[in-house]
């Protein structure tokens, strides 16, 4: 007589019911999850290279973070080298004469300004880091 195999893990399933192993009943306080088919099952999924949901290496949390990242390093590359400060004065005619004029001094509000978008950049640079060294851990 030929062997009845299962088709999904090949071992030989018995041929009458007295050798069906019977299913313990549920204990209050015992995990559902207990059974050693589950836990081979679990180390299966997360081992595979499949990237699926037991294996996930897309978080969405690590992708924000990233651009947020980014965006910050940009913003803080900006003020920081591109952001002009200075202002060109036009020249003053007092009596006749003609002073200044031409000149490139500093504003004082575009200073704070590139001081308040030096700081937020680099706030944004930071916390998109942690996001994307944290983001999508579980506890």
């Amino acid at each position: 007589m030929a062997a009845i195999l299962c088709r999904y893990c090949g071992k030989d399933l018995p041929r009458d019911a007295s050798q069906v192993p019977q299913k313990q009943p549920y204990v209050i306080g015992q995990s559902p999850y207990d059974d050693d088919a589950f836990k081979v099952l679990m180390s299966q999924a997360s081992q595979s290279t499949s990237g699926g949901i037991l294996n996930a290496r897309f978080s969405l949390t690590r992708t924000v973070g990233l651009f947020i990242m980014l965006g910050g390093i940009a913003a803080a590359i900006y003020f920081f080298a591109y952001f002009d400060v200075s202002v060109t004065t036009e020249p003053v005619v007092i009596m006749g004469q003609s002073y200044g004029g031409g000149q490139h001094v500093n504003n004082l509000g575009l200073i704070a300004d590139r001081q308040n978008g030096l700081m937020i950049g680099i706030g944004a640079a930071v916390i998109g880091l942690l996001l994307a060294l944290f983001g999508g851990r579980r506890s």
